[in-house]
């Protein structure tokens, strides 16, 4: 019996062909930006990717497409990153990107940095409509930091004249091993978020609990993270409106957050203890950790490249 031989292209179920991640900006845990929000330079704003700019902007999530808008005029670029951590993959490879734009500048562009810029790109006509860009190049056999780069730029990110008012919109960033520009490899939105947990997680109010560890100060809490995350990460408490609203209760008294302390954050498990102010607690009771119902809080769980 003879037996036929399948082509990959076009096809899916082998394997993940798209090696960013968050290619189609579905994921957003810091935010989710469906107002115009003003840029922080070099800063993580969607999942796994950055924004860099030097001319006042924003960032608006339009479903399924983001849009970079320019609010104020300067020589300067606009864009956002990707870093890539699986550069083994990579190294000595032929690769295409490619990705959707729709820009009234003729500076939209895509573009790779390796630690120089790879002088092969691909420029946007400035027409403002939907042009899809891509281009193929060949990998160096080492590779250092590298990512993907794509917004209103520069060829090897030279400064450009930007203008009030110019925008860049951009969906399905794709970066594979091989000549040809696919599809966009659309993965569901659980796997994706997954995905972007190796990096980041966010959790709002979340639920721990412990012990009451000093009599009547403080509380030792830890809880599993659902993804193992790429390093040993940082924990920041987020709270919005107010310093204090995070409290602890015994079963029997309640005492005001005040700071971490002795923090044990691995890849895997986060273990800390919580300073409170007051003395009402009891040593070694039960205690669990929440928030008013008036202010928003939440834990910033970071090991971002």
């Amino acid at each position: 019996m003879a037996i036929s031989k399948i082509s990959s292209a076009g096809t899916t179920g082998f394997g993940r062909r798209n090696l960013l991640i968050n290619g189609d900006f579905r994921v957003s845990q810091r935010g989710d930006y469906t107002s115009a929000t003003n840029f922080v330079h070099n800063t993580y704003m969607l999942d796994r990717w950055k924004v860099a700019t030097g001319v006042t902007s924003t960032i608006q999530d339009l479903g399924g497409y983001i849009k970079l808008l320019a609010t104020a005029s300067a020589t300067s670029s606009m864009r956002i990153f990707q870093l890539i951590e699986d550069l083994y993959l990579l190294e000595g490879k032929t690769v295409v990107v490619s990705c959707e734009m729709k820009t009234n500048s003729s500076n939209g562009r895509l573009q790779i940095h390796n630690g120089s810029w790879v002088s092969t790109n691909a420029v946007h006509s400035g027409s403002g409509q939907w042009e899809k860009l891509y281009f193929t190049t060949t990998m160096p056999s080492s590779l250092s930091v590298t990512s993907i780069q794509v917004g209103i730029d520069g060829a090897s990110s030279a400064d450009v004249s930007i203008s009030s008012g110019d925008y860049c919109e951009i969906k399905n960033v794709q970066l594979e091993v091989g000549t040809v520009a696919t599809e966009f490899e659309y993965r569901s939105y659980g796997e994706e978020l997954a995905l972007c947990q190796r990096y980041f997680q966010y959790y709002e109010n979340p639920p721990l609990r412990g012990v009451v560890n000093a009599s009547g100060m403080g509380n030792r809490c830890g809880m599993v993270l659902p993804v193992m995350m790429r390093a040993n990460p940082s924990l920041t408490l987020q709270q919005i409106g107010s310093s204090t609203h995070f409290r602890i209760y015994d079963g029997n008294a309640s005492a005001t957050y005040s700071s971490f302390q002795n923090s044990w954050l691995k890849r895997a498990k986060i273990e800390f203890d919580i300073n409170v102010t007051g003395s009402s607690l009891t040593l070694g009771r039960a205690a669990c950790l929440f928030e008013s119902d008036v202010y928003e809080s939440a834990f910033l769980i970071d090991a971002e490249l």
